[in-house]
């Protein structure tokens, strides 16, 4: 069921939010995530440098900087999944705390017949 979007009130002395698009949203935590913040400028001095027949980087200094932005992304994943494991284990020991039963949690694993549906540990 849709609903149509709310009609702004009108409040004396309140100032208007600017709005900004989920995908700029989007963009800005994928950048934080990253560590990767780019520079409008950085675009054009590139394009410069190839446009004079220089190149921005060497081959060599290319390959290792692919490979410290890698070993940069890895660690920001194990850092996320380490923070979801610690936020997951507090919510289940609310949980547990508050007297809610929650359902077990369920994987699929390999078995003699193919994939079984098990709880986890």
């Amino acid at each position: 069921m849709a609903t149509a979007p709310r009609r702004a009130t009108k409040v004396p002395g309140a100032t208007t939010p600017t709005e900004t698009t989920t995908a700029q949203n989007a963009e800005d935590a994928l950048e934080a995530i990253l560590g990767t913040a780019e520079t409008p400028n950085a675009d054009a001095k590139d394009q410069t440098q190839t446009e004079a027949g220089l190149d921005p980087m060497p081959a060599e200094t290319e390959e290792s900087s692919n490979t410290s932005e890698y070993a940069q992304l890895i660690a920001n994943q194990q850092t996320i999944l380490e923070g979801q494991i610690r936020i997951e284990n507090k919510i289940d020991q609310l949980l547990k705390a508050g007297g809610v039963d929650t359902p077990k949690k369920m994987r699929w694993v390999q078995g003699k017949h193919g994939l079984e549906y098990k709880e986890s540990k």
